[in-house]
Protein backbone atom coordinates (compact mmCIF):
# COMPACT_ATOMS: atom_id res chain seq x y z
CA UNK A 1 0.00 0.00 0.00
CA UNK A 2 2.85 2.37 0.82
CA UNK A 3 4.36 1.71 -2.60
CA UNK A 4 1.04 2.51 -4.26
CA UNK A 5 0.84 5.82 -2.39
CA UNK A 6 4.41 6.74 -3.40
CA UNK A 7 3.69 5.96 -7.04
CA UNK A 8 0.60 8.17 -6.95
CA UNK A 9 2.57 11.03 -5.39
CA UNK A 10 5.32 10.79 -8.00
CA UNK A 11 2.78 10.84 -10.82
CA UNK A 12 1.08 13.85 -9.27
CA UNK A 13 4.40 15.68 -9.03
CA UNK A 14 5.33 15.04 -12.67
CA UNK A 15 2.03 16.45 -13.93
CA UNK A 16 1.66 19.33 -11.48
CA UNK A 17 5.08 20.92 -12.02
CA UNK A 18 4.63 21.75 -15.75
CA UNK A 19 1.16 23.13 -15.09
CA UNK A 20 2.40 25.43 -12.33
CA UNK A 21 5.33 27.05 -14.18
CA UNK A 22 3.12 29.68 -15.78
CA UNK A 23 1.13 30.45 -12.62
CA UNK A 24 1.73 32.67 -9.67
CA UNK A 25 2.33 29.79 -7.30
CA UNK A 26 4.58 26.77 -7.56
CA UNK A 27 3.20 23.26 -7.31
CA UNK A 28 2.96 21.75 -3.84
CA UNK A 29 6.26 20.09 -2.81
CA UNK A 30 5.82 16.35 -2.68
CA UNK A 31 7.25 14.32 0.23
CA UNK A 32 10.46 12.43 -0.35
CA UNK A 33 9.17 9.24 1.30
CA UNK A 34 5.86 7.45 1.45
CA UNK A 35 4.06 7.68 4.77
CA UNK A 36 3.75 4.44 6.76
CA UNK A 37 0.29 2.93 6.23
CA UNK A 38 -1.59 -0.05 7.63
CA UNK A 39 -4.86 -1.83 6.93
CA UNK A 40 -7.66 -1.15 9.41
CA UNK A 41 -10.69 -3.42 9.66
CA UNK A 42 -13.94 -1.59 8.85
CA UNK A 43 -16.62 -4.16 9.55
CA UNK A 44 -16.60 -6.52 6.58
CA UNK A 45 -14.26 -4.20 4.68
CA UNK A 46 -10.87 -2.59 5.17
CA UNK A 47 -9.47 0.91 5.18
CA UNK A 48 -5.97 2.29 4.68
CA UNK A 49 -4.84 4.20 7.78
CA UNK A 50 -1.87 6.54 7.48
CA UNK A 51 -0.50 8.39 10.52
CA UNK A 52 1.99 11.26 10.66
CA UNK A 53 5.33 9.59 11.49
CA UNK A 54 7.52 12.58 12.21
CA UNK A 55 6.04 14.02 15.40
CA UNK A 56 4.12 12.97 18.49
CA UNK A 57 0.33 13.38 18.59
CA UNK A 58 -0.88 16.68 20.01
CA UNK A 59 -1.81 16.41 23.69
CA UNK A 60 -5.47 16.86 24.52
CA UNK A 61 -7.30 17.08 27.87
CA UNK A 62 -8.31 13.79 29.49
CA UNK A 63 -6.29 11.68 27.05
CA UNK A 64 -3.48 9.22 27.86
CA UNK A 65 0.10 10.57 27.96
CA UNK A 66 1.27 11.42 24.44
CA UNK A 67 -2.27 12.06 23.20
CA UNK A 68 -3.91 10.61 20.12
CA UNK A 69 -4.05 11.60 16.48
CA UNK A 70 -7.05 13.51 15.14
CA UNK A 71 -8.19 11.75 11.97
CA UNK A 72 -9.89 12.53 8.66
CA UNK A 73 -11.94 9.96 6.73
CA UNK A 74 -11.50 10.55 2.98
CA UNK A 75 -14.42 9.53 0.71
CA UNK A 76 -13.39 9.83 -2.97
CA UNK A 77 -15.49 10.72 -6.00
CA UNK A 78 -17.16 7.95 -7.99
CA UNK A 79 -14.36 7.86 -10.58
CA UNK A 80 -12.38 5.96 -7.94
CA UNK A 81 -9.14 7.87 -8.51
CA UNK A 82 -6.85 7.95 -5.48
CA UNK A 83 -4.80 10.78 -6.98
CA UNK A 84 -7.49 13.41 -6.49
CA UNK A 85 -7.20 13.19 -2.70
CA UNK A 86 -3.41 12.85 -2.56
CA UNK A 87 -2.52 16.49 -1.99
CA UNK A 88 -5.25 16.98 0.61
CA UNK A 89 -4.11 13.88 2.47
CA UNK A 90 -0.47 14.95 2.47
CA UNK A 91 -1.35 18.44 3.73
CA UNK A 92 -3.29 16.94 6.64
CA UNK A 93 -0.54 14.44 7.46
CA UNK A 94 2.06 17.21 7.45
CA UNK A 95 -0.02 18.99 10.08
CA UNK A 96 -0.52 16.09 12.46
CA UNK A 97 -3.86 14.72 11.20
CA UNK A 98 -4.11 10.99 10.43
CA UNK A 99 -5.88 9.82 7.26
CA UNK A 100 -8.31 6.91 6.88
CA UNK A 101 -9.25 5.87 3.34
CA UNK A 102 -11.95 3.18 3.12
CA UNK A 103 -10.99 0.80 0.34
CA UNK A 104 -13.55 0.63 -2.49
CA UNK A 105 -15.97 -2.28 -2.43
CA UNK A 106 -18.43 -2.46 -5.33
CA UNK A 107 -20.70 -4.80 -3.35
CA UNK A 108 -21.09 -2.14 -0.65
CA UNK A 109 -21.79 0.75 -3.01
CA UNK A 110 -24.73 2.83 -1.82
CA UNK A 111 -24.51 1.63 1.79
CA UNK A 112 -23.19 5.00 2.94
CA UNK A 113 -24.48 4.81 6.52
CA UNK A 114 -23.01 1.35 7.17
CA UNK A 115 -19.63 2.18 5.67
CA UNK A 116 -19.28 5.46 7.54
CA UNK A 117 -20.45 3.89 10.80
CA UNK A 118 -17.85 1.12 10.39
CA UNK A 119 -15.14 3.73 9.88
CA UNK A 120 -16.19 5.64 13.00
CA UNK A 121 -16.28 2.41 15.04
CA UNK A 122 -12.78 1.47 13.86
CA UNK A 123 -11.47 4.89 14.88
CA UNK A 124 -13.08 4.59 18.32
CA UNK A 125 -11.41 1.20 18.83
CA UNK A 126 -7.91 2.33 17.78
CA UNK A 127 -5.82 3.66 20.70
CA UNK A 128 -3.75 5.81 18.33
CA UNK A 129 -6.76 7.85 17.16
CA UNK A 130 -8.80 10.54 18.89
CA UNK A 131 -12.48 9.68 18.59
CA UNK A 132 -13.40 13.21 19.65
CA UNK A 133 -11.54 14.87 16.75
CA UNK A 134 -12.83 13.28 13.56
CA UNK A 135 -13.39 14.84 10.15
CA UNK A 136 -15.17 13.44 7.11
CA UNK A 137 -13.85 14.76 3.79
CA UNK A 138 -15.95 13.98 0.71
CA UNK A 139 -15.08 14.72 -2.92
CA UNK A 140 -17.96 14.93 -5.41
CA UNK A 141 -20.12 11.81 -5.05
CA UNK A 142 -18.10 11.00 -1.91
CA UNK A 143 -19.42 14.21 -0.36
CA UNK A 144 -22.98 13.12 -1.13
CA UNK A 145 -22.23 9.74 0.46
CA UNK A 146 -20.94 11.53 3.56
CA UNK A 147 -24.18 13.50 3.91
CA UNK A 148 -26.30 10.39 3.32
CA UNK A 149 -24.36 8.44 5.92
CA UNK A 150 -24.48 11.15 8.58
CA UNK A 151 -28.17 11.84 7.96
CA UNK A 152 -28.91 8.17 8.66
CA UNK A 153 -26.51 7.86 11.61
CA UNK A 154 -25.54 11.29 12.99
CA UNK A 155 -22.10 11.73 14.54
CA UNK A 156 -20.31 14.81 15.95
CA UNK A 157 -17.71 15.29 13.23
CA UNK A 158 -16.24 18.07 11.12
CA UNK A 159 -17.71 17.68 7.63
CA UNK A 160 -15.92 19.02 4.53
CA UNK A 161 -17.94 18.85 1.30
CA UNK A 162 -16.02 19.55 -1.90
CA UNK A 163 -18.20 20.14 -5.01
CA UNK A 164 -20.98 17.72 -3.86
CA UNK A 165 -23.48 18.55 -6.63
CA UNK A 166 -25.61 20.96 -4.60
CA UNK A 167 -29.34 20.34 -4.99
CA UNK A 168 -32.60 20.22 -3.04
CA UNK A 169 -32.04 16.58 -2.02
CA UNK A 170 -28.82 17.46 -0.21
CA UNK A 171 -30.42 20.52 1.40
CA UNK A 172 -33.18 18.29 2.80
CA UNK A 173 -30.57 15.97 4.33
CA UNK A 174 -28.68 18.92 5.82
CA UNK A 175 -31.72 20.23 7.72
CA UNK A 176 -31.75 17.23 10.03
CA UNK A 177 -28.06 17.27 10.93
CA UNK A 178 -26.84 18.62 14.25
CA UNK A 179 -23.58 18.58 16.19
CA UNK A 180 -21.46 19.16 13.08
CA UNK A 181 -19.01 21.74 11.83
CA UNK A 182 -19.37 22.18 8.05
CA UNK A 183 -17.23 23.43 5.16
CA UNK A 184 -18.79 23.63 1.67
CA UNK A 185 -16.27 24.36 -1.08
CA UNK A 186 -16.81 24.57 -4.84
CA UNK A 187 -15.86 26.62 -7.89
CA UNK A 188 -17.98 29.52 -9.12
CA UNK A 189 -17.79 28.14 -12.70
CA UNK A 190 -18.90 24.62 -11.79
CA UNK A 191 -21.85 23.30 -13.87
CA UNK A 192 -22.73 20.75 -11.17
CA UNK A 193 -22.62 23.20 -8.25
CA UNK A 194 -24.73 26.26 -8.95
CA UNK A 195 -23.84 29.07 -6.54
CA UNK A 196 -27.49 29.66 -5.54
CA UNK A 197 -28.12 25.94 -4.96
CA UNK A 198 -24.96 25.69 -2.85
CA UNK A 199 -25.96 28.76 -0.86
CA UNK A 200 -29.29 27.08 -0.15
CA UNK A 201 -27.47 23.92 0.94
CA UNK A 202 -25.21 25.86 3.32
CA UNK A 203 -28.22 27.71 4.76
CA UNK A 204 -30.07 24.42 5.34
CA UNK A 205 -27.61 23.24 7.99
CA UNK A 206 -28.55 24.11 11.57
CA UNK A 207 -26.97 27.34 12.81
CA UNK A 208 -24.90 25.32 15.29
CA UNK A 209 -22.96 23.83 12.34
CA UNK A 210 -21.59 27.32 11.57
CA UNK A 211 -21.28 26.37 7.89
CA UNK A 212 -18.44 27.91 5.93
CA UNK A 213 -19.43 28.36 2.28
CA UNK A 214 -16.38 29.11 0.13
CA UNK A 215 -16.09 29.57 -3.64
CA UNK A 216 -12.97 29.30 -5.80
CA UNK A 217 -13.14 32.09 -8.44
CA UNK A 218 -12.97 30.98 -12.05
CA UNK A 219 -12.84 27.31 -11.10
CA UNK A 220 -15.03 24.48 -12.40
CA UNK A 221 -15.61 20.92 -11.32
CA UNK A 222 -12.90 18.49 -10.19
CA UNK A 223 -9.99 20.95 -10.08
CA UNK A 224 -7.97 18.37 -8.13
CA UNK A 225 -7.92 15.77 -10.96
CA UNK A 226 -4.16 16.23 -11.16
CA UNK A 227 -2.38 13.51 -13.11
CA UNK A 228 -5.52 12.35 -14.91
CA UNK A 229 -4.96 14.42 -18.07
CA UNK A 230 -1.97 15.93 -19.90
CA UNK A 231 -1.06 19.54 -18.99
CA UNK A 232 -3.70 21.94 -20.28
CA UNK A 233 -6.13 19.18 -21.24
CA UNK A 234 -9.50 18.34 -19.72
CA UNK A 235 -10.74 15.09 -18.22
CA UNK A 236 -14.33 13.80 -18.16
CA UNK A 237 -15.65 13.05 -14.67
CA UNK A 238 -19.03 11.64 -13.57
CA UNK A 239 -21.74 13.99 -12.36
CA UNK A 240 -21.76 13.81 -8.52
CA UNK A 241 -25.57 13.80 -8.46
CA UNK A 242 -25.62 10.57 -10.45
CA UNK A 243 -27.13 12.02 -13.60
CA UNK A 244 -26.21 10.33 -16.87
CA UNK A 245 -23.69 12.91 -17.97
CA UNK A 246 -19.98 13.54 -17.78
CA UNK A 247 -18.48 16.83 -16.67
CA UNK A 248 -15.45 18.37 -18.33
CA UNK A 249 -12.84 19.20 -15.66
CA UNK A 250 -9.53 21.02 -16.03
CA UNK A 251 -6.92 20.01 -13.44
CA UNK A 252 -5.72 23.12 -11.63
CA UNK A 253 -2.74 22.90 -9.21
CA UNK A 254 -3.28 26.44 -7.91
CA UNK A 255 -6.94 25.82 -7.11
CA UNK A 256 -6.00 22.52 -5.45
CA UNK A 257 -3.46 24.27 -3.24
CA UNK A 258 -6.00 26.91 -2.25
CA UNK A 259 -8.59 24.22 -1.50
CA UNK A 260 -6.03 22.35 0.64
CA UNK A 261 -5.36 25.56 2.58
CA UNK A 262 -9.10 26.12 3.11
CA UNK A 263 -9.54 22.51 4.24
CA UNK A 264 -6.62 22.59 6.65
CA UNK A 265 -7.69 25.89 8.22
CA UNK A 266 -11.22 24.58 8.69
CA UNK A 267 -10.06 21.35 10.36
CA UNK A 268 -7.55 23.04 12.65
CA UNK A 269 -10.29 25.39 13.84
CA UNK A 270 -12.75 22.53 14.26
CA UNK A 271 -10.19 20.54 16.26
CA UNK A 272 -9.43 23.52 18.46
CA UNK A 273 -5.83 23.98 17.36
Amino acid sequence: MACRRLAALLALLLVSLPLARGGARAAEPMPEEARPSALLRLGAEHGLLTVPPDRAPDPAPDLPPGGRWPVAILLPDSDGSERRGTLYGERLLQNGIALLEPLPDEAAEGMAADRLAASLAAIAADPRLDGRRIAVLGLGAGARQALLGLAARPAPVALALLYPGCDAALAELARGLAGLRVLLLHGDADPANDAAACAALAAAFPASARPRHRLLPGTGYGWDALGLAPPGAAVLLPDPAGQARRLRAWPDPDATLIAADQLLGFLLAAFGR
